[in-house]
């Protein structure tokens, strides 16, 4: 006679698979986020000493200001007023 019911060991031994899978997935994901990451960091215009040793939202944020700055620089046009208050962290100095 099936109760429906599935043996205790069974369960855990499933449950502890798919956990193990989930892991595994989620490792392999943070291995891809870290290659992308380490690639952005190449591509951003500082000496490699300096771009070897940022964690991630340091480069995030370089790699926006650095979009920023060419953003601007390729319009020619300066913004008025504050350039921290629209531009974070990039700011702008005469020459």
């Amino acid at each position: 006679m099936d109760t429906g019911v599935v043996p205790e060991k069974k369960s855990r031994v499933s449950s502890e698979r798919r956990k193990e899978k989930s892991r595994d997935a989620a490792r392999y994901r943070r291995g891809k986020e870290s290659e992308v990451f380490y690639e952005l960091a190449q591509e951003l215009p500082l000496p490699h000493s300096v771009t070897s040793n940022l964690d991630k939202a340091s480069i995030m944020r370089l790699a926006i200001s650095y979009l920023r700055m060419r953003k601007l620089l390729s319009t020619g046009q300066y913004p008025l007023g504050s350039e921290e208050e629209e531009y974070g962290s990039v700011q702008i100095r005469g020459t």
